[in-house]
């Protein structure tokens, strides 16, 4: 009999907990309480970095986002849409 057995290093997807991160008109929201990083990935490989406290409003243009929030060493990793 063949047993599956799964092991490995967490993700970290939900490392942080009561997080929200989604896009809106024109900005990425990011629903955390406390102080954290957030890097935001534009399909063209273009970076900001920006440090946050609390619930945060990032302006950015239309468009596909990988967003990136750390706090020391956990960490989220999401995907938005910007329209």
């Amino acid at each position: 009999t063949i047993k599956p057995k799964f092991t490995g290093v967490p993700t970290g997807i939900e490392t942080i907990e009561s997080t929200r991160i989604y896009g809106l008109q024109g900005q990425i929201f990011i629903g955390y309480d406390g102080e954290a990083t957030v890097t935001v990935v534009g399909m063209d490989g273009r970076m900001k970095k920006v440090d946050i406290s609390g619930d945060t409003r990032i302006p950015m243009p239309a468009g596909i986002y990988g967003v990136i929030l750390q706090k020391g060493t956990e960490a989220i990793t999401t995907k938005v849409v910007v329209k």
